[in-house]
């Protein structure tokens, strides 16, 4: 026990270190006093007579005894038994819980979540991170080591060429795969309200007769976006590199089916086996 809370030190968290200091050092005197004091103690006492035999204390404790010597066949068994039980009540143990369900429904606070729920688009968020593929960052530094040695054999005293820079997810293409991710979470039942840069790519859809802009456009759109606007409809879900996407969800709480584990197992094996994403590229 003291070997477990000394182990807190090395959390890094100011609280929970001092909280391991005062548990560390509380069961070491604990242990000195009932091992070294309290013996030391007692020894200063001069015994007492012992107990008679009509003492009630005596006689149950006893009698514990003999029952315990003559029937340990029997309590073997039974103590087997609930061990064999306690093994299969672990594999049925669920670690999600909702934190909904500690609410009587009559409640405020389960009825404030219900309409949060209901008509706010749920109540607790969850981001889904997805990275570029390896090897893309592999042909990033190809690119580079290409430019380095173009830009050393130019003219010194020539035009300063200007790249398009390169990036994973911000083109007609992965956009639509974003997309279809962003529909696919809407299908689901234990999820409200979703937000990605398919959110912003749905509003430019709508302003360009429902056609997808191509990749020069959408070059221009990131460069010639207005610094506020950027802040709302860019920066929550795509990195400065836009080689990394977050798509953010909100889980009902109040939905009776909802288990978290399952439901994020269930969009990551979508992301792996329905459209090829690498698990490792895959964060919650």
């Amino acid at each position: 026990t003291i070997v477990a809370f000394f182990s807190l030190m090395v959390s890094g968290i100011r609280p929970v270190i001092d909280f391991g200091w005062i548990m560390t050092i509380g069961i070491t005197l604990a242990f000195v006093i009932s091992f070294v004091f309290f013996p030391s103690f007692l020894k200063l006492m001069s015994p007492k007579e012992s107990v008679s035999s009509h003492d009630i204390t005596k006689r149950l404790t006893r009698n514990i005894g003999l029952f315990t010597l003559s029937n340990k066949n029997k309590i073997l068994f039974v103590s087997a038994t609930f061990a064999l039980l306690s093994v299969v009540g672990v594999f049925q143990l669920q670690v999600d819980n909702r934190f909904i369900d500690y609410f009587k429904k009559d409640t405020e606070i389960y009825q404030g979540m219900s309409v949060i729920d209901t008509q706010l688009g749920g109540t607790t968020p969850l981001s889904i991170i997805i990275e570029a593929e390896k090897d893309f960052f592999v042909y990033l530094k190809e690119v580079e080591k290409d430019r380095l040695a173009a830009d050393l054999s130019d003219d010194p005293f020539g035009d300063v060429e200007e790249y398009e820079e390169e990036n994973y997810w911000f083109n007609s293409e992965k956009l639509l795969e974003v997309e279809k991710i962003h529909d696919y979470l809407e299908t689901l039942p234990q999820i409200g309200k979703v937000l990605s840069i398919a959110t912003t790519l749905k509003v430019v859809r709508l302003l360009n007769d429902g056609q997808v802009p191509d990749d020069y456009d959408l070059t221009l759109y990131r460069k010639l976006f207005p610094k506020e606007a950027k802040k709302t409809f860019l920066d929550p879900y795509l990195s400065a590199d836009a080689n990394q996407i977050r798509i953010t969800i909100r889980i009902e709480e109040t939905n009776p089916t909802l288990n978290r584990g399952e439901l994020m197992e269930k969009i990551k094996l979508h992301l792996v086996d329905g459209l090829k994403i690498d698990e490792e590229r895959i964060r919650f």
